[in-house]
């Protein structure tokens, strides 16, 4: 019983580690997995880096077609749910977008200070709290019009065994100002098959067999999907495929609204592997991963589709460590 009561708390407190992770994802998809997603909100400090190089491309700019990528994510996550992320893309190119003229940045970034806290009351609810200090740009913090706040409140009410109901509240003050409300069942039959389905999320979490497992994510209009075997217990090979919109608020751009988004969808095949047991008390235990896909539809465009610029599908290569201590 008090393990399954652990297990039940892992999967519904608020989230600090996020996939591939600190990954660009928008403002309201942040904040709305972090009472969703199953992680540890607990213990000690974490650190992660994940480098992502994308096989150059070519784009549909008449003048420089060609654009090479790399990207860089980094998240820390400390004690009592304080937590830092960064992402930087490098764009290696002149091209410019077609309606504006604009040339692409040679560099736009997104970084995140959040803290996050939660209460479990002795009648089961659980309340939490996020709030992140964010700026999404060509230049950090440049100015209040680069930067906005992100707060998202979570309660999880028990209902009938080991379900419950869950409900979110998140706001933003983006330049579109996002007011996002949340509510969801979670369904909990046992360790290897549960879910979570409600407006505009569903999760699906399903173990066929004991060294295969299935998740299914959907967030706004974000999906994520995973088949992994774990060959051992320190080795897993999994097949994802996802997709990605990332806005950025160029510092010196003419309407505050606009931002320039890189979106794409994405196909890969990832090895992780753990140098130290994950379950070693106190000790630090590390996670490494390299992961090679394929990145499709892809584009990045400012204020709306019709100042797009395609890009050429292409392969790139990931390689990130993790370590807990």
């Amino acid at each position: 019983m008090r393990k399954m009561q652990g297990l039940t708390s892992i999967l519904l407190t608020p989230v600090l580690l996020v996939m591939a992770v600190a990954s660009g994802a928008s403002a309201g998809h942040d904040m709305l997995r972090f009472g969703l997603e199953p992680g540890g909100a607990r213990g000690g400090a974490r650190f992660s880096s994940e480098y992502t190089t994308y096989a150059p491309a070519d784009t549909d700019d008449p003048f420089d077609h060609t654009l090479g990528m790399s990207r860089l994510d980094t998240r820390v996550t400390f004690p009592r749910s304080i937590s830092f992320t960064h992402t930087r893309f490098n764009l290696y190119s002149r091209a410019v977008l077609p309606r504006t003229g604009l040339r692409l940045p040679d560099g736009l970034e997104r970084a995140s200070v959040a803290l996050a806290r939660y209460r479990r009351l002795d009648n089961g609810l659980i309340l939490g709290g996020r709030v992140a200090l964010t700026s999404a740009s060509d230049k950090l913090f440049h100015g209040p019009d680069e930067t906005f706040l992100n707060g998202t409140l979570f309660v999880r009410k028990p209902s009938a065994g080991r379900n419950a109901w869950l409900f979110l509240l998140s706001a933003s003050t983006r330049p579109e100002t996002m007011v996002i409300p949340g509510v969801a069942y979670q369904w909990m039959k046992s360790r290897s098959l549960w879910g979570i389905v409600g407006p505009p999320f569903a999760m699906v979490h399903w173990e066929p067999r004991e060294k295969w497992s299935m998740d299914v994510r959907v967030i706004m209009l974000r999906y994520s999907a995973a088949v992994t075997y774990r060959a051992h217990e320190r080795a897993h090979l999994s097949l994802k495929i996802a997709n990605e919109e990332i806005d950025f608020y160029r510092a010196d751009r003419d309407d505050e609204d606009d931002a320039i988004t890189y979106a794409e969808h994405n196909v890969k095949l990832e090895l992780a592997w753990y140098p130290t047991p994950e379950e070693e008390g106190p000790a630090p235990t590390r996670r490494q991963y390299q992961s090679a896909g394929y990145a499709f539809e892809r584009e990045i465009y400012e204020d709306d589709d019709d100042n797009n610029l395609d890009i050429d599908p292409g392969l790139f290569c990931t390689v990130a460590l993790t370590i807990r201590f």
